[in-house]
């Protein structure tokens, strides 16, 4: 049976690796492949199964054909995909052999939890990041589950602030709940100030207990609305019996513009916060105070903190059991290391900045924003996205869909302005920049081309 089990692993990982080597032709697939697939479903529960062979083979045959190369592809510029590494997708395929339970610090038992702690620091090392500061640190599923976990910690401290100020330590948000805490504080509201925040914000805001309609956006103008209005911020965080967290964008998603402008700016927001007890929602460490399990009597040795000072997860974070995800990530900054990941991060801007200043030369398109700004500055501030449209108002409402029916390229579709415009994110470690910048000129050169076939054809 093992001998079976490590010859269908062997076979399934051949399979994979070359599908990761190779340049996917198509990075939608073809629909003929997708409703062949969508077919080709188990249509119940079966009493005796295929066996392992057979699925694997169906599942190689008719579900792999129908899924797109988002992670495979160095030319899909939709959502944020940054791709499988070869050093994560051996990792991965060892989570699902093992599959670890990370969610109890037990050293003398396994090591995945000194290995989410090492890959943890890296990530921190990578960004140039003082651990010693950043101790709240963990894995979530992304940008909601993380943000769930933000407001969480921003909703106890604020809270907790009124709290002591009044002279009350017998209640607290994680112990006797929101409404209780709110009301023995004075606090009649708690907001949430920000500027073009990430749409899973408004759900994490719910889920927190907090409301949508805590979210108050506050734009510095028109022309920037990505841009945090400072002086509408300090006016908010005055306002009386109302706790307040400052939600700051670093790289808002259609711009990849930040909500400040400079490092001065930055400070001065944390500097408001700490005259008015505001929580920044990239900051702190009152994890454990919100996050702590209860202690099911199998669960005991989470209460402790070993000698080597990790945590256990389930105390940090939402989740009790999870997956092991800090493997792939430790396997790919071990293999590749810091010099890799500044090399790749480069590639994707150099990319970026060719693609805005062939759109910014271009008769036919237009840079977003609009702004009274050089030709230098816009490509300056310019990173890894680019938003673009037509100036031919009939054409951008098409364009989206005609640059991805190509399949060569994939870019994801955005309004600005109250009108339709095309979003490029460059995210994968793949990128070329020569290589994909090219692609990407002759996509959008083909499709001003079949337009304009189109239009003289109909005229």
């Amino acid at each position: 049976m093992d001998e079976f089990i490590n010859d269908v692993y062997s076979q399934t990982h051949s399979k994979l690796v070359t599908l990761l080597s190779e340049n996917t032709p198509n990075i939608l697939p073809m629909v003929g492949d997708i409703e062949g697939a969508v077919s080709s479903l188990t249509p119940h529960l079966p009493n005796d199964g295929l066996g392992t062979h057979e699925t694997i083979e169906h599942l190689m045959k008719n579900i792999v054909p129908a899924l797109n190369a988002s992670s495979l592809s160095p030319n899909y510029y939709g959502f944020v995909t940054g791709g499988t590494t070869p050093a994560a997708c051996i990792a991965d395929q060892i989570v699902s052999i093992y599959d670890q339970n990370v969610q109890v610090h037990l050293p003398k038992e396994t090591i995945a939890t000194a290995v989410e702690d090492r890959a943890l620091k890296m990530l921190l090392e990578l960004l140039e990041l003082d651990p010693t500061r950043w101790t709240g640190r963990t894995f979530t599923t992304g940008a909601t589950a993380s943000n769930v976990l933000g407001l969480a910690c921003a909703r106890d401290h604020v809270v907790q602030n009124f709290l002591q100020r009044k002279g009350v330590s017998s209640i607290s948000v994680a112990n006797s709940g929101l409404i209780a805490a709110c009301l023995e504080a004075g606090i009649r509201k708690i907001q949430i100030l920000t500027a073009m925040p990430h749409s899973s914000l408004g759900k994490a805001s719910s889920i927190a207990g907090l409301g949508r309609t805590a979210i108050e956006v506050l734009p510095l103008s028109d022309d920037q609305p990505w841009r945090l209005n400072l002086q509408k911020l300090e006016e908010k965080l005055k306002t009386p019996g109302t706790a307040s967290i400052v939600a700051i964008s670093c790289g808002e998603v259609n711009t990849g513009r930040f909500s400040t402008e400079s490092i001065e700016e930055l400070g001065h927001i944390r500097a408001l916060c700490d005259i008015y007890h505001a929580w920044i929602h990239i900051d702190g460490d009152v994890t454990q105070q919100v996050f702590q399990n209860s202690n099911a009597a199998y669960l005991t040795s989470a209460t402790t903190t070993s000698s080597d000072n990790i945590r256990s997860p389930l105390n940090i974070g939402i989740e009790n059991s999870r997956r092991f995800r800090a493997l792939p990530v430790y396997a790919t900054l071990t293999a590749y290391g810091r010099r890799s990941y500044q090399k790749m991060l480069a590639r994707q801007i150099r990319f970026a900045r060719a693609v805005a200043d062939y759109i910014l030369k271009h008769p036919a398109f237009e840079l977003l924003p609009q702004l009274l700004e050089s030709h230098e500055d816009k490509i300056r501030h310019t990173y890894i996205i680019v938003l673009f449209c037509a100036k031919d108002d009939a054409l951008n409402r098409e364009l989206v869909q005609m640059i991805n029916a190509t399949g060569k390229i994939y870019v994801s579709g955005t309004t600005w302005g109250g009108k339709p415009a095309s979003r490029i994110a460059a995210s994968n470690w793949r990128v070329d920049e020569e290589r994909d910048f090219s692609i990407v000129r002759n996509v959008l050169e083909e499709v001003l081309g079949m337009w304009r076939e189109t239009r003289s054809g109909s005229g």
